[in-house]
C-alpha cells in the first residue's frame, strides 16, 4: 500500500524526467561545486547532496518494479542501477569543483589591504578594468583569487582584451564587486598577450569589430552610435547611458546572447535559401558563419553559452540524433567551466545560462496553453524568474515598470533593430558602406526610442532598490517552477494513419 502511494506521487510529478537531463544536472552539480570550492562545510554539502540522491534511490527501489513511463519496461534492478550511476556522476561533476581548491591557497581581499597582482584583462570602459585570472602575492607565495577584480584604468595605457596587467594598489570595495585603487605614478604595468594562434584569432575578431563600431560612429551621433554597438557588439555603454542601462531593467539586451545567433541563423538560413543549399552543407554554412560572429563578439560568457548550444543542435540535427534543450545547455555549460573556471563566479554566465533555463522552463509550461498570447509569454516570464534572484542577490535591485516593457520591448523595438544592425553588419562586411550607412540612418528613429525608454526605466523605477535577502524567496520559487516544469509531460501528438 505504502508502496503505491510512493509511485503515484513520482508518476504524478513524473520524477523518472528528471534524469533525463544527466548533461544539465553534471554541469549544476559542477557549477556549485567550483562556487563552494575549497572549505570543509562545502564537504559537507557534498555529503548531504549524495545522501539525498541515495534516499532518492531507496525510495525508487520501495516503489518495486512500478514503471513511471507508460511505455516502460525497465525492472526494478536497471531502474535503481541507473539512478544509481546517475548519482555517481553527479557527484564525481561536484567534486571535480570542491576538490581543486583544497589543493591551492586563495587569497581573501580585506578593505584598505595593499596588494601587489597581476591578472588577464577581460573588459576594458572609459574608467575601469574587469581582470579574471588574478593571483595576489602574499608573503612570497602567488594566491589565486576566485573574484573577478576591478581597477582604475590608468588614463595613459592602451589596454585590450588579454592583456595581462600587474599592478600595486590599495582594496576600495569588497562587496560586491573587488574593486582596486591604483597606487600612482607607477603602480601598473600591462603587455601585450597575443602569442598563440586562439589569441590571434581572437584579436582578429575584435579588430573586426572596433572596425564596424568606428563605421558606426562616423554615420550616427556619438550617443545612438554607441547604443547601436551596445545593443549589436554588446560594447560597454559609458556615461549616463550606463547609468541608465543597470538601473533601466533592459541590460540583458545590450549583451549578445541567444537572440542575436538565433537571428543571425534565420536571416542565414534565408540567405541561402536563394542558392537551394541543401542540408548539411546549409548547416555548416550557417556554422561557420555563426562562428565568425562568435569570434566578432569577443568570445564572452553570454555568446559562448549561446553559440555552443545552436553548434550542439546543429551537430545533432546532421546526424539526426535527438537531443534535448537542457543537455545541450548542460554541454555548453560543462565546456565553458572546465575550459575557463572563474565563470562559475561571473554574473553574465550565471545571468545567461539561468535566463535559458527559465525560457525553457516557460516552454514547457507554454504546452499547456493553446494561445498565442501564453506561449508568447511563459518563457519570458521563466527567464525573469530565474535571473530576478541573481540581480537582486549581486546588485540589490529587482525589475518593476521594466517588466511590462520586457514583454512589449522584446518582440518590437529590440527585434527591428537586431535585424537591421546585422543587415548594416553585412553589408560593411562586403565592402558597401554606403548601403550599411543607409540602413543605419533607418534604424536612427528606433535608436532614438530605445534612449528615451533607457532614460525613463533609468529614472523612474524601472527597477527597485531592495534588499539582498530577498533574494532567498525567489530562489525557492525558481526551484518549484524549474521541477514544476520538469514534471510536466510533453502532449502525444496523434500518428497518422
Amino acid at each position: 500500500m505504502e508502496g503505491s502511494r510512493i509511485n503515484a506521487n513520482f508518476s504524478k510529478w513524473n520524477v523518472d524526467r528528471w534524469i533525463d537531463f544527466p548533461l544539465f544536472w553534471y554541469a549544476a552539480a559542477l557549477w556549485c561545486g567550483l562556487l563552494l570550492e575549497g572549505t570543509l562545510s562545502h564537504i559537507v554539502g557534498l555529503s548531504a547532496l549524495i545522501l539525498l540522491l541515495l534516499i532518492g534511490l531507496l525510495l525508487r527501489k520501495r516503489a518495486k518494479t512500478a514503471s513511471l513511463r507508460a511505455s516502460s519496461t525497465e525492472g526494478t534492478t536497471t531502474q535503481v542501477g541507473r539512478y544509481l550511476l546517475f548519482t555517481l556522476f553527479v557527484g564525481a561533476f561536484f567534486a571535480r569543483g570542491v576538490i581543486p581548491g583544497f589543493f591551492g591557497a586563495d587569497h581573501s581581499f580585506a578593505l584598505d589591504q595593499q596588494v601587489s597582482a597581476v591578472g588577464r584583462v577581460q573588459s576594458v570602459t572609459e574608467k575601469s578594468l574587469r581582470l579574471t585570472e588574478v593571483r595576489v602575492l602574499e608573503d612570497r607565495v602567488w594566491k589565486a583569487v576566485k573574484e573577478s577584480v576591478y581597477i582604475y584604468r590608468d588614463a595613459k595605457g592602451e589596454y585590450d582584451p588579454g592583456d595581462w596587467v600587474g599592478f600595486k594598489g590599495r582594496i576600495t570595495m569588497v562587496d560586491p564587486i573587488v574593486y582596486v585603487s591604483i597606487l600612482y605614478p607607477s603602480g601598473a604595468f600591462h603587455y601585450p598577450y597575443r602569442t598563440g594562434p586562439v589569441q590571434q584569432v581572437l584579436s582578429f575578431g575584435h579588430g573586426i569589430a572596433n572596425a564596424y563600431a568606428e563605421h558606426v560612429q562616423s554615420v550616427l551621433p556619438a550617443e545612438e552610435a554607441q547604443l547601436a554597438a551596445g545593443i549589436f557588439l554588446g560594447k560597454r555603454f559609458e556615461g549616463d547611458l550606463r547609468i541608465w542601462m543597470n538601473d533601466s531593467g533592459l541590460g540583458h539586451l545590450f549583451v549578445v546572447s541567444g537572440l542575436h545567433f538565433a537571428m543571425l541563423s534565420q536571416i542565414g538560413l534565408i540567405l541561402l535559401g536563394f542558392f537551394r543549399v541543401t542540408d548539411p552543407l546549409r548547416t555548416l554554412l550557417v556554422l561557420c558563419f555563426l562562428g565568425f560572429f562568435w569570434i566578432v563578439t569577443g568570445c564572452p560568457a553570454s555568446s559562448s553559452r549561446a553559440f555552443l548550444i545552436i553548434l550542439f543542435y546543429g551537430l545533432f540535427r546532421m546526424f539526426s540524433y535527438p537531443a534535448s534543450g537542457l543537455n545541450l545547455l548542460g554541454a555548453a555549460a560543462i565546456l565553458l567551466l572546465l575550459f575557463q573556471p572563474t565563470y562559475a563566479r561571473d554574473v553574465g554566465f550565471a545571468l545567461s545560462v539561468l535566463a535559458t533555463v527559465g525560457i525553457y522552463c516557460g516552454h514547457r509550461f507554454s504546452l499547456r496553453t493553446n494561445g498565442r498570447v501564453g506561449r508568447y509569454l511563459l518563457p519570458l516570464t521563466g527567464a525573469m524568474v530565474f535571473t530576478t534572484p541573481i540581480t537582486i542577490a549581486q546588485f540589490g535591485r529587482m525589475p518593476f515598470l521594466s517588466i511590462p516593457f520586457n514583454m512589449l520591448f522584446v518582440s518590437s523595438v529590440a527585434m527591428v533593430l537586431l535585424i537591421g544592425l546585422l543587415t548594416s553588419f553585412l553589408c560593411f562586411l562586403l565592402h558597401l558602406p554606403g548601403l550599411s550607412a543607409i540602413f543605419l540612418h533607418g534604424l536612427s528613429p528606433f535608436i532614438r526610442l530605445n534612449t528615451a525608454i533607457l532614460s525613463f526605466l533609468g529614472k523612474h523605477g524601472g527597477t527597485l532598490a531592495v534588499p539582498n535577502g530577498l533574494s532567498i524567496p525567489f530562489w525557492a520559487l525558481a526551484a518549484v517552477f524549474l521541477f514544476t516544469a520538469l514534471s510536466i509531460k510533453e502532449p502525444v501528438r496523434p500518428t497518422k494513419t
